[in-house]
């Protein structure tokens, strides 16, 4: 399994992915199977916030660098 981690200024590299259960109340970790499919998420994600910078949904100084993101093996899923 892989997830992809965020750099963060106070706690380091975290995995800040996560999905709300069924009942919308606790947050789950997002996991992968496959070193491709975290990439492609994270790809696919930081389209999206160039997508919203051109838009002017954005402010072109409220984007993410690629560097800021990795993927990571983990060895078992934590919620």
């Amino acid at each position: 399994m892989f997830e992809v981690q965020h750099y963060t200024f106070v706690d380091g590299w975290v995995n800040t992915y996560t999905v709300t259960d069924d009942n919308g109340e606790n947050p789950i970790s997002v996991v992968f199977d496959t070193h491709a499919e975290a990439q492609a998420d994270i790809d696919s994600y930081m389209g999206e916030i160039d997508d919203q910078i051109k838009s002017g949904e954005r402010a072109a100084d409220e984007g993410y660098d690629s560097d800021e993101f990795r993927v990571v093996e983990i060895l078992e899923k934590i919620s």
